[in-house]
């Protein structure tokens, strides 16, 4: 028998577990029918593995620019905008400021 992914939409006892509101699960084709029915739960929306792929590469970056600028970045920047911050802060941590000594040569 196949399994439907669901939410809980109200907190219930399915398979053994407390379900919390808006806990996913799994259930038989039946029981998903059943509960959707009676309100309980409602069907997962679908994934797209793109987007999954997009949002770890996302996170990735947010992790590189905290540990390069030592801040929190923008949740509005997107990949490139990230890049380019990230290459900034990078570049800036690897020049050093040269002293030069203000002294006449003897």
């Amino acid at each position: 028998m196949s399994k439907v992914d669901l939410i809980a939409t109200k907190s219930m006892r399915y398979g053994g577990r407390a379900l919390t509101v808006g806990e996913p699960f799994q259930a038989s084709r039946r029981d998903a029918r059943t509960l959707g029915a009676i309100g309980k739960a409602e069907a997962a929306p679908e994934v797209d593995p793109e987007e999954v792929e997009r949002q770890k590469l996302l996170e990735r970056l947010r992790g590189e620019y905290q540990k390069a600028k030592g801040e929190d970045p923008d949740m509005r920047w997107g990949v490139p905008r990230l890049e380019q911050e990230i290459a900034a802060a990078v570049k800036a941590k690897t020049q050093t400021y040269q002293r030069r000594d203000l002294r006449a040569e003897d």
